[in-house]
Protein backbone atom coordinates (compact mmCIF):
# COMPACT_ATOMS: atom_id res chain seq x y z
CA UNK A 1 0.00 0.00 0.00
CA UNK A 2 2.99 2.24 0.55
CA UNK A 3 4.49 1.86 -2.78
CA UNK A 4 1.42 2.52 -4.26
CA UNK A 5 0.76 5.53 -2.40
CA UNK A 6 4.17 6.98 -3.02
CA UNK A 7 3.94 6.25 -6.45
CA UNK A 8 0.16 8.16 -6.92
CA UNK A 9 1.59 11.15 -5.26
CA UNK A 10 4.92 10.94 -7.52
CA UNK A 11 5.38 13.74 -10.45
CA UNK A 12 6.45 11.27 -13.13
CA UNK A 13 3.36 9.80 -13.14
CA UNK A 14 0.34 12.83 -12.40
CA UNK A 15 2.95 15.88 -13.62
CA UNK A 16 2.31 19.40 -11.34
CA UNK A 17 1.82 22.45 -13.34
CA UNK A 18 5.44 23.14 -11.87
CA UNK A 19 6.38 20.38 -14.10
CA UNK A 20 4.68 20.76 -17.27
CA UNK A 21 6.19 24.85 -16.93
CA UNK A 22 9.52 23.54 -16.63
CA UNK A 23 9.34 21.52 -19.70
CA UNK A 24 7.66 24.37 -21.71
CA UNK A 25 10.84 26.67 -20.82
CA UNK A 26 12.97 23.91 -22.41
CA UNK A 27 11.15 24.09 -25.66
CA UNK A 28 11.42 28.40 -24.95
CA UNK A 29 14.94 28.15 -24.82
CA UNK A 30 15.35 26.28 -27.81
CA UNK A 31 13.09 27.86 -29.44
CA UNK A 32 14.64 31.79 -28.60
CA UNK A 33 18.05 30.38 -29.64
CA UNK A 34 17.05 29.07 -32.94
CA UNK A 35 15.01 32.57 -33.66
CA UNK A 36 18.72 34.33 -32.81
CA UNK A 37 20.47 32.16 -35.23
CA UNK A 38 18.19 32.26 -37.62
CA UNK A 39 18.24 35.99 -37.64
CA UNK A 40 22.16 36.03 -37.62
CA UNK A 41 21.66 33.34 -41.28
CA UNK A 42 23.38 30.92 -39.28
CA UNK A 43 20.60 28.59 -40.66
CA UNK A 44 22.15 25.42 -40.28
CA UNK A 45 22.85 25.85 -36.81
CA UNK A 46 19.32 27.54 -35.87
CA UNK A 47 17.61 24.15 -37.83
CA UNK A 48 19.38 21.83 -35.04
CA UNK A 49 17.37 24.28 -32.34
CA UNK A 50 14.49 24.21 -33.86
CA UNK A 51 14.06 20.20 -34.65
CA UNK A 52 15.31 20.22 -30.62
CA UNK A 53 12.29 23.04 -29.92
CA UNK A 54 10.23 21.08 -32.08
CA UNK A 55 10.83 17.40 -30.10
CA UNK A 56 10.63 18.95 -26.98
CA UNK A 57 7.69 16.80 -24.58
CA UNK A 58 5.35 18.84 -23.02
CA UNK A 59 5.18 21.76 -25.38
CA UNK A 60 2.18 22.69 -27.12
CA UNK A 61 1.41 21.43 -30.60
CA UNK A 62 0.84 25.05 -32.06
CA UNK A 63 4.45 26.00 -30.42
CA UNK A 64 5.85 22.75 -32.34
CA UNK A 65 4.05 23.49 -35.65
CA UNK A 66 5.44 27.20 -35.53
CA UNK A 67 9.31 25.07 -34.87
CA UNK A 68 8.54 23.03 -37.48
CA UNK A 69 7.67 25.50 -40.05
CA UNK A 70 10.59 28.05 -39.05
CA UNK A 71 13.06 24.59 -39.31
CA UNK A 72 11.07 24.02 -42.57
CA UNK A 73 12.08 27.82 -43.88
CA UNK A 74 16.23 27.08 -42.69
CA UNK A 75 16.07 23.80 -44.72
CA UNK A 76 14.70 25.73 -47.86
CA UNK A 77 17.33 28.41 -47.49
CA UNK A 78 20.22 25.61 -47.27
CA UNK A 79 18.57 24.36 -50.75
CA UNK A 80 17.61 20.98 -49.24
CA UNK A 81 14.03 20.35 -51.14
CA UNK A 82 13.58 17.82 -48.99
CA UNK A 83 13.71 18.69 -45.84
CA UNK A 84 12.23 21.48 -46.15
CA UNK A 85 8.89 19.67 -47.92
CA UNK A 86 8.76 17.14 -45.15
CA UNK A 87 8.80 19.47 -42.50
CA UNK A 88 6.66 21.74 -43.93
CA UNK A 89 4.33 18.85 -44.14
CA UNK A 90 5.32 17.96 -40.34
CA UNK A 91 4.30 21.66 -39.38
CA UNK A 92 1.13 21.83 -41.08
CA UNK A 93 -0.16 18.77 -39.23
CA UNK A 94 0.43 19.73 -36.79
CA UNK A 95 -2.08 22.96 -37.23
CA UNK A 96 0.10 25.64 -39.05
CA UNK A 97 -2.76 26.45 -41.83
CA UNK A 98 -1.79 30.02 -42.69
CA UNK A 99 -2.01 29.68 -46.43
CA UNK A 100 -1.05 33.23 -47.26
CA UNK A 101 1.96 33.26 -44.78
CA UNK A 102 3.08 30.01 -46.42
CA UNK A 103 2.56 31.93 -50.02
CA UNK A 104 4.19 34.81 -49.48
CA UNK A 105 6.90 32.85 -47.90
CA UNK A 106 10.61 34.19 -49.19
CA UNK A 107 12.29 31.74 -47.43
CA UNK A 108 10.29 29.44 -49.76
CA UNK A 109 10.96 30.97 -53.07
CA UNK A 110 13.13 27.75 -53.75
CA UNK A 111 10.88 25.51 -53.69
CA UNK A 112 7.37 27.10 -54.60
CA UNK A 113 7.68 25.34 -58.13
CA UNK A 114 7.70 22.05 -56.43
CA UNK A 115 4.53 19.76 -57.28
CA UNK A 116 4.56 18.73 -53.27
CA UNK A 117 4.87 21.89 -52.04
CA UNK A 118 1.63 23.47 -54.46
CA UNK A 119 0.00 19.92 -52.88
CA UNK A 120 0.66 21.27 -49.24
CA UNK A 121 -0.71 24.30 -50.20
CA UNK A 122 -3.84 23.32 -51.70
CA UNK A 123 -4.68 21.35 -49.50
CA UNK A 124 -4.86 23.97 -46.96
CA UNK A 125 -6.33 27.05 -48.90
CA UNK A 126 -10.50 26.73 -48.73
CA UNK A 127 -11.77 25.96 -52.31
CA UNK A 128 -13.72 28.47 -53.84
CA UNK A 129 -16.79 26.86 -52.72
CA UNK A 130 -15.87 26.48 -48.83
CA UNK A 131 -14.96 30.70 -49.18
CA UNK A 132 -16.95 33.30 -47.59
CA UNK A 133 -19.51 34.53 -50.25
CA UNK A 134 -20.15 38.16 -51.07
CA UNK A 135 -23.28 38.89 -48.19
CA UNK A 136 -26.49 39.52 -49.56
CA UNK A 137 -27.80 43.16 -48.89
CA UNK A 138 -31.18 44.13 -49.11
CA UNK A 139 -32.21 47.26 -49.86
CA UNK A 140 -35.81 48.20 -48.07
CA UNK A 141 -36.63 51.85 -48.64
CA UNK A 142 -35.97 55.34 -47.28
CA UNK A 143 -36.87 56.26 -43.38
CA UNK A 144 -37.67 59.93 -42.56
CA UNK A 145 -36.32 59.97 -38.75
CA UNK A 146 -33.37 59.56 -36.77
CA UNK A 147 -33.32 57.15 -33.84
CA UNK A 148 -33.46 60.26 -31.25
CA UNK A 149 -36.43 61.26 -33.37
CA UNK A 150 -35.42 64.28 -35.22
CA UNK A 151 -35.22 64.63 -39.39
CA UNK A 152 -32.71 62.57 -41.01
CA UNK A 153 -32.21 63.70 -44.33
CA UNK A 154 -31.35 60.92 -47.19
CA UNK A 155 -31.38 58.00 -44.83
CA UNK A 156 -32.43 54.66 -46.18
CA UNK A 157 -32.40 50.93 -44.62
CA UNK A 158 -30.25 48.23 -45.81
CA UNK A 159 -30.87 44.59 -44.29
CA UNK A 160 -27.97 41.62 -44.12
CA UNK A 161 -28.51 38.09 -42.64
CA UNK A 162 -27.36 39.64 -39.12
CA UNK A 163 -27.96 43.52 -39.49
CA UNK A 164 -30.38 46.03 -39.89
CA UNK A 165 -28.53 49.40 -41.28
CA UNK A 166 -29.98 52.77 -40.74
CA UNK A 167 -27.92 54.62 -43.21
CA UNK A 168 -27.23 58.08 -44.71
CA UNK A 169 -24.44 57.94 -47.57
CA UNK A 170 -24.45 57.15 -50.73
CA UNK A 171 -26.25 53.75 -51.60
CA UNK A 172 -22.94 52.01 -53.00
CA UNK A 173 -21.15 53.12 -49.80
CA UNK A 174 -23.92 51.88 -47.71
CA UNK A 175 -23.75 48.52 -49.70
CA UNK A 176 -20.04 48.29 -48.61
CA UNK A 177 -20.39 48.88 -45.28
CA UNK A 178 -23.18 46.30 -44.80
CA UNK A 179 -21.06 43.76 -46.41
CA UNK A 180 -18.02 44.62 -44.02
CA UNK A 181 -20.07 44.46 -40.95
CA UNK A 182 -21.15 40.99 -42.02
CA UNK A 183 -17.22 40.03 -43.32
CA UNK A 184 -16.23 41.24 -39.54
CA UNK A 185 -18.92 38.97 -38.05
CA UNK A 186 -17.77 35.76 -40.24
CA UNK A 187 -14.42 36.90 -39.62
CA UNK A 188 -14.52 37.20 -35.85
CA UNK A 189 -16.09 33.74 -35.66
CA UNK A 190 -13.57 31.89 -37.64
CA UNK A 191 -10.72 33.81 -36.02
CA UNK A 192 -11.86 33.25 -32.39
CA UNK A 193 -13.67 30.46 -32.93
CA UNK A 194 -17.21 31.75 -32.10
CA UNK A 195 -20.79 30.48 -32.43
CA UNK A 196 -22.43 32.66 -34.95
CA UNK A 197 -25.64 30.51 -34.26
CA UNK A 198 -26.11 32.45 -30.99
CA UNK A 199 -26.81 35.44 -32.87
CA UNK A 200 -30.45 35.26 -33.10
CA UNK A 201 -32.07 38.34 -34.80
CA UNK A 202 -30.80 41.08 -36.86
CA UNK A 203 -28.90 43.57 -34.79
CA UNK A 204 -29.72 47.31 -35.39
CA UNK A 205 -27.16 49.78 -36.31
CA UNK A 206 -27.45 53.90 -37.12
CA UNK A 207 -24.70 54.70 -39.04
CA UNK A 208 -24.03 58.87 -40.02
CA UNK A 209 -21.96 60.21 -42.61
CA UNK A 210 -22.07 63.87 -40.35
CA UNK A 211 -20.40 63.60 -37.47
CA UNK A 212 -22.62 66.73 -36.04
CA UNK A 213 -25.96 64.14 -36.87
CA UNK A 214 -24.14 61.36 -34.91
CA UNK A 215 -23.49 63.58 -32.12
CA UNK A 216 -27.29 65.24 -31.77
CA UNK A 217 -28.40 61.43 -32.12
CA UNK A 218 -26.21 60.59 -29.20
CA UNK A 219 -27.20 63.39 -26.92
CA UNK A 220 -31.23 62.33 -27.90
CA UNK A 221 -31.05 58.39 -26.95
CA UNK A 222 -28.54 59.19 -23.84
CA UNK A 223 -25.43 57.67 -24.91
CA UNK A 224 -22.44 57.56 -23.54
CA UNK A 225 -20.51 61.15 -23.17
CA UNK A 226 -17.31 59.66 -24.14
CA UNK A 227 -18.49 57.97 -27.21
CA UNK A 228 -16.50 60.38 -29.85
CA UNK A 229 -17.24 58.45 -32.85
CA UNK A 230 -19.76 55.67 -32.10
CA UNK A 231 -20.55 53.18 -29.26
CA UNK A 232 -22.23 49.52 -28.83
CA UNK A 233 -25.17 49.64 -26.82
CA UNK A 234 -25.90 46.38 -24.19
CA UNK A 235 -28.92 45.94 -25.84
CA UNK A 236 -27.44 45.16 -29.10
CA UNK A 237 -27.40 48.16 -31.31
CA UNK A 238 -24.75 50.06 -32.58
CA UNK A 239 -24.32 54.01 -33.18
CA UNK A 240 -21.65 55.14 -35.26
CA UNK A 241 -19.84 58.29 -37.59
CA UNK A 242 -19.51 56.01 -40.34
CA UNK A 243 -16.44 58.19 -42.06
CA UNK A 244 -14.42 57.80 -38.92
CA UNK A 245 -10.89 56.64 -38.84
CA UNK A 246 -9.45 56.10 -35.53
CA UNK A 247 -6.32 57.33 -34.58
CA UNK A 248 -4.36 58.34 -38.34
CA UNK A 249 -6.11 55.71 -39.97
CA UNK A 250 -5.13 52.85 -37.78
CA UNK A 251 -8.81 50.99 -37.98
CA UNK A 252 -12.31 52.00 -39.22
CA UNK A 253 -14.13 53.46 -35.99
CA UNK A 254 -17.80 51.63 -37.13
CA UNK A 255 -15.83 48.26 -37.43
CA UNK A 256 -13.99 49.28 -34.23
CA UNK A 257 -17.43 49.24 -32.49
CA UNK A 258 -19.09 46.50 -34.68
CA UNK A 259 -16.08 44.56 -32.75
CA UNK A 260 -17.94 45.99 -29.69
CA UNK A 261 -21.57 44.80 -30.49
CA UNK A 262 -19.99 40.78 -31.75
CA UNK A 263 -18.00 40.04 -28.66
CA UNK A 264 -20.92 41.88 -26.34
CA UNK A 265 -23.82 39.46 -28.52
CA UNK A 266 -22.01 36.06 -28.96
CA UNK A 267 -20.15 36.32 -25.40
CA UNK A 268 -21.95 38.62 -23.29
CA UNK A 269 -20.78 41.81 -21.66
CA UNK A 270 -19.34 40.38 -18.53
CA UNK A 271 -16.00 42.11 -18.91
CA UNK A 272 -14.19 42.06 -15.42
CA UNK A 273 -14.80 45.95 -14.69
CA UNK A 274 -13.02 45.69 -11.56
CA UNK A 275 -10.80 43.21 -12.21
CA UNK A 276 -7.33 43.31 -14.44
CA UNK A 277 -7.21 42.91 -18.45
CA UNK A 278 -9.42 45.05 -19.29
CA UNK A 279 -6.90 46.46 -21.68
CA UNK A 280 -8.15 43.77 -24.32
CA UNK A 281 -11.75 45.07 -24.89
CA UNK A 282 -9.73 48.39 -26.94
CA UNK A 283 -6.85 46.56 -28.16
CA UNK A 284 -9.23 43.92 -30.05
CA UNK A 285 -11.58 46.14 -31.25
CA UNK A 286 -8.98 48.44 -32.66
CA UNK A 287 -7.11 45.63 -34.19
CA UNK A 288 -10.89 44.20 -35.49
CA UNK A 289 -11.48 47.45 -36.80
CA UNK A 290 -8.32 47.61 -38.83
CA UNK A 291 -10.01 44.14 -41.40
CA UNK A 292 -9.87 44.14 -44.86
CA UNK A 293 -11.91 41.99 -47.00
CA UNK A 294 -9.40 41.31 -50.30
CA UNK A 295 -12.78 40.02 -52.79
CA UNK A 296 -11.61 36.49 -52.61
CA UNK A 297 -13.55 35.86 -49.31
CA UNK A 298 -10.17 35.88 -47.81
CA UNK A 299 -9.16 38.51 -44.85
CA UNK A 300 -6.26 40.38 -43.53
CA UNK A 301 -5.87 42.47 -39.94
CA UNK A 302 -3.59 45.19 -38.97
CA UNK A 303 -2.17 46.48 -42.59
CA UNK A 304 -3.58 49.79 -41.96
CA UNK A 305 -1.33 53.25 -41.21
CA UNK A 306 1.20 52.83 -38.54
CA UNK A 307 2.40 55.65 -38.00
CA UNK A 308 0.57 56.77 -34.68
CA UNK A 309 1.60 53.32 -33.46
CA UNK A 310 5.24 53.50 -34.05
CA UNK A 311 4.86 57.43 -32.50
CA UNK A 312 2.72 56.19 -29.71
CA UNK A 313 4.94 53.28 -28.95
CA UNK A 314 8.25 55.51 -28.38
CA UNK A 315 6.71 57.28 -25.67
CA UNK A 316 3.78 54.06 -24.27
CA UNK A 317 6.25 51.25 -24.67
CA UNK A 318 7.48 50.59 -21.24
CA UNK A 319 3.98 50.98 -20.07
CA UNK A 320 2.56 47.33 -21.81
CA UNK A 321 3.09 45.03 -18.69
CA UNK A 322 1.47 48.02 -16.03
CA UNK A 323 -1.55 48.32 -18.67
CA UNK A 324 -2.36 44.68 -18.70
CA UNK A 325 -3.57 44.76 -15.27
CA UNK A 326 -5.67 48.03 -15.34
CA UNK A 327 -9.25 47.47 -14.80
CA UNK A 328 -11.54 48.98 -16.74
CA UNK A 329 -11.86 52.86 -14.47
CA UNK A 330 -8.04 52.65 -14.68
CA UNK A 331 -7.98 52.17 -18.19
CA UNK A 332 -10.88 54.99 -18.92
CA UNK A 333 -9.39 56.99 -16.33
CA UNK A 334 -6.15 57.94 -17.80
CA UNK A 335 -6.21 61.56 -19.57
CA UNK A 336 -4.38 60.27 -22.23
CA UNK A 337 -6.31 56.61 -22.33
CA UNK A 338 -6.15 57.07 -26.64
CA UNK A 339 -2.67 56.25 -26.34
CA UNK A 340 -3.32 53.13 -24.61
CA UNK A 341 -5.99 51.75 -27.58
CA UNK A 342 -2.93 52.31 -29.83
CA UNK A 343 -0.64 50.25 -27.51
CA UNK A 344 -3.23 47.53 -27.02
CA UNK A 345 -3.53 47.34 -30.85
CA UNK A 346 0.17 46.89 -31.00
CA UNK A 347 0.18 43.82 -28.20
CA UNK A 348 -3.13 42.49 -30.58
CA UNK A 349 -1.17 42.94 -33.73
CA UNK A 350 1.80 41.30 -32.07
CA UNK A 351 0.18 38.03 -30.65
CA UNK A 352 -1.62 37.53 -33.76
CA UNK A 353 1.34 37.24 -35.81
CA UNK A 354 4.77 37.28 -34.47
CA UNK A 355 6.35 34.06 -34.92
CA UNK A 356 4.21 32.12 -37.06
CA UNK A 357 1.16 32.84 -35.47
CA UNK A 358 2.69 30.83 -32.26
CA UNK A 359 0.34 32.62 -29.81
CA UNK A 360 -2.99 33.11 -32.28
CA UNK A 361 -5.09 30.16 -30.55
CA UNK A 362 -3.79 31.02 -27.16
CA UNK A 363 -4.97 34.54 -27.90
CA UNK A 364 -8.48 33.89 -28.60
CA UNK A 365 -9.47 31.80 -25.95
CA UNK A 366 -8.01 34.76 -23.68
CA UNK A 367 -10.18 37.11 -24.99
CA UNK A 368 -13.18 35.08 -24.36
CA UNK A 369 -11.79 34.17 -20.95
CA UNK A 370 -12.16 38.35 -20.61
CA UNK A 371 -15.41 38.67 -21.93
CA UNK A 372 -16.79 35.76 -20.05
CA UNK A 373 -15.53 37.12 -16.68
CA UNK A 374 -12.00 35.42 -15.86
CA UNK A 375 -9.86 38.35 -15.89
CA UNK A 376 -7.93 37.89 -13.18
CA UNK A 377 -4.01 38.27 -12.00
CA UNK A 378 -1.84 35.74 -13.56
CA UNK A 379 -4.52 35.14 -16.39
CA UNK A 380 -2.72 36.92 -19.17
CA UNK A 381 0.65 35.15 -18.48
CA UNK A 382 -1.07 31.74 -17.61
CA UNK A 383 -3.52 31.47 -20.62
CA UNK A 384 -1.10 33.11 -23.35
CA UNK A 385 1.99 31.91 -22.34
CA UNK A 386 4.03 34.95 -21.78
CA UNK A 387 4.44 37.29 -18.92
CA UNK A 388 3.44 41.21 -19.76
CA UNK A 389 7.30 41.98 -19.06
CA UNK A 390 8.61 39.70 -21.67
CA UNK A 391 6.21 40.81 -24.22
CA UNK A 392 6.98 44.40 -23.75
CA UNK A 393 10.59 43.75 -24.64
CA UNK A 394 9.21 42.00 -27.33
CA UNK A 395 7.79 44.72 -28.79
CA UNK A 396 9.98 47.46 -29.13
CA UNK A 397 11.65 45.78 -31.88
CA UNK A 398 8.37 44.49 -33.49
CA UNK A 399 6.66 47.40 -33.49
CA UNK A 400 9.65 49.48 -35.18
CA UNK A 401 9.77 46.38 -38.15
CA UNK A 402 6.23 47.24 -38.95
CA UNK A 403 5.46 49.32 -42.06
Amino acid sequence: MLTITLLALSPFTIPSEAYQDKKQSKFDEAYQQANKLYDEQKYKDAAEFYKKASTSSGAKDEDKAAALYRLSCCYALLNDKTKAIDSLKQAVSKGFKDADQISSEKAFDTIKEDETFKKILKGITPPPSAKAKTPTVKKIGAINKSPGGGAWDGAYELQTDHFTIHIDVPEEDGIKAAQNLEYLLDTMCKVLNMDKSKWTERKPCYLFKDIKKFQQVRNSVGGPGMAVHGWADSSGKLYCYVNGRGYAGLYWTYLHEGCHLILNVLLGDNTPKNSADYWVVEGIACYMGSLKNKGDGTFTFGKENHSMLKKTYENKKEQVAEMISWNEAKFYGKPDRGNYYVVGYGVCHYLFNVESGRYKNRFGEYIKTIYQGGGSAGVFEKTIGISPKDIQEKLKGYIKELK
